[in-house]
């Protein structure tokens, strides 16, 4: 992909995160903790409806794109199915319990806010479709500026309060949230208009709407999975702890959104990319080299993060100061994921996907049980330690069912410094209020090792952006060795 398209789809996840580290300290001068877990709630519910409801049509779409002979007739039958039972749901929802509904998310009985769950839901499983256009397209402008204009609603509409002076409570915060939400779905709509309101082309496609289903529904018990790995921490917040505690743990999940742009940015441009290499005869060398760079990257930002994780304490107000122990733990699931979907490509590759659905069970029933035993007595840093244990174990899972089904890879340059990396954040988690001089020299340390370590890929990152091309990837020997490493 050349350094024009790369730099389009940059500029949403990082202009986000930027808009991000503004808004979110905003909101903890202007929000009480409970209300900021009562969002995050809702995010993670609509996260899951996009998956249940979207029968992994999408990831249907994704694979099929380039061979599809009709990409309009391709996106109806992936968004369709999707949409009509959406529609069934929420009726139901609305229809037999909308209180019912409304406590369980945010923990308050109202009709009202049944609606805006529904609405909330429906407008971000539309957005993730015409979302998919924009990818497969390569219009990253266009699906950068979608990301950036809902954000900055968002703050524009948290600086209005705050200048009014008016109430601030659950209905202002959760107003600017859907008015962003409802931006974003506009704008994505605008920009696709070409494909869902097109005419389809005479002839279609060779497959339809089985073929579609019979591929998607693994992955979608896969993403359901995947699911429970990344969102059940905050779920047992919710149950099995205090929205207050799902608020502070929000907080240090919304400052490690670095990490997290890193891994959406990553996938957003990695997917498409990885399939057009497939049929190429150094796709495997290809793939390996960038999971070696991205290793490098993600635990040299975790390792800054945590160098510098002190200034947090003069960035919020006093009762969110244990998130500063929580930020690096929070980190870790991101660049664990992202990796995951570089080093565990090759399953969707050879289209492996059975196993890949496993993999991602065994790593959210390593979560749930970690969550179970974690979240009661430590609240927040339970939830971080154990999603961050849990992605470690699917990192490698993905892994290790990658290199059986397609290619191998070097073990030690890809488990090792993660894993080094993820046990550090682990333990500040757990014991950083107590030992905080020697965290804060620890972690100095950790980020100059990184630095020093890493520094030949930073610098080769650094100078391949600059020459407006990809680095090159060393050629890597299929060897026996490298099955064993």
């Amino acid at each position: 992909m050349k350094r024009s398209k790369i730099l389009g789809f940059a500029v949403g996840p990082v202009g986000a995160a930027v808009l991000g580290a503004v808004s979110l300290p905003v909101s903890t001068w202007m929000f009480g903790a409970a209300d900021i877990g009562r969002i995050a709630m809702l995010q993670t519910v609509t996260s899951l409806a996009i998956i249940v409801f979207g029968l992994g049509l999408d990831q249907s779409y994704l694979r099929e794109y380039h061979q599809a002979k009709d990409g309009r007739a391709l996106f109806r039958m992936a968004i369709g199915p999707g949409l009509l039972l959406l529609a069934l749901g929420a009726a139901a929802a609305l229809a037999l319990d909308p209180q019912g509904l409304a406590r369980a998310v945010v923990g308050v009985d109202s009709a009202g806010l049944a609606g805006v769950i529904v609405l909330t839901i429906a407008t971000a499983f539309c957005s993730r479709y015409f979302s998919l256009i924009l990818r497969m397209e390569e219009r990253g402008l266009a699906f950068s500026m979608s990301q950036l204009l809902p954000k900055l609603i968002f703050l524009g509409i948290l600086l209005f309060i705050y200048l009014a002076g008016g109430e601030r409570g659950l209905p202002q915060l959760l107003s600017a949230h859907v008015a962003g939400i409802v931006a974003a779905m506009l704008i994505f709509a605008f920009n696709t208009r070409h494909v869902w309101l097109g005419r389809a082309a005479a002839g279609g496609n060779v497959f339809g709407a089985g073929d579609l289903l019979r591929y998607g529904m693994p992955l979608m018990v896969s993403g359901l999975a995947f699911w429970g790995v990344e969102a059940l921490d905050k779920v047992s917040l919710r149950f099995l702890s205090s929205f207050t505690e799902l608020g502070n743990y929000s907080i240090a999940v919304g400052i490690a959104s670095v990490a997290g742009t890193l891994s959406v940015l990553f996938t957003t441009i990695w997917i498409p990319t990885a399939y057009r290499w497939a049929d190429e005869p150094d796709c495997g060398p290809r793939i390996e080299a960038v999971a070696h760079k991205l290793v490098a990257l993600g635990s040299t930002l975790i390792a800054l993060a945590g160098a510098f994780s002190w200034t947090l304490r003069f960035l919020l107000p006093a009762h969110y100061g244990a998130v500063q122990y929580l930020l690096c733990a929070c980190m870790v699931p991101p660049v664990l994921y992202a990796t995951a979907e570089v080093s565990g490509i090759g399953a969707g590759i050879v289209r492996k996907n059975v196993p890949v659905m496993f993999s991602a069970l065994l790593a959210g029933a390593i979560n749930l049980g970690g969550n179970l035993l974690l979240v009661p007595p430590l609240g927040a840093t339970g939830a971080a330690v154990s999603t961050a244990i849990a992605f470690f174990a699917m990192l490698v899972m993905r892994s290790e069912i990658s290199m059986r089904a397609w290619a191998p890879m070097r073990r030690s340059k890809l488990y090792l410094p993660l894993g080094v990396i993820t046990l550090v954040s682990v333990l500040f988690a757990l014991s950083g209020e107590q030992f905080s001089v020697f965290w804060t020299c620890a972690w100095q340390l950790v980020a100059i090792a990184c630095l020093v370590l890493n520094r030949s890929v930073l610098a080769e990152l650094g100078a391949g952006l600059r020459r407006g091309r990809k680095p090159a990837a060393p050629p890597v020997q299929q060897t026996a060795a490298a099955q064993t490493d």
